[in-house]
């Protein structure tokens, strides 16, 4: 694991996240979609695990969508 792929917190230590951009198309940084902290909480029963795989699947959907409309300019 590197360095950034973590954010720090205080109260709690370095927290592993989870991050949806696009693929680099030009010299810009690719838009962020989704980036959120994960936490055991998270995966701790079949609704909660659920929730986080439903957030993860839009934010992927909306990564294509936008590398599409991206490759189209």
């Amino acid at each position: 694991m590197h360095r950034e792929d973590v954010t720090p917190n205080p109260e709690e230590g370095a927290m592993p996240r989870i991050i949806v951009t696009t693929d680099p198309m030009d010299k810009r940084e690719p838009p962020v979609l989704f980036d959120e902290r994960v936490y055991s909480l998270h995966l701790s029963d079949d609704h909660a695990a659920e929730q986080l795989i439903e957030r993860l699947a839009w934010a992927v959907n909306d990564a294509e969508d936008t590398q599409r409309e991206l490759a189209a300019h």
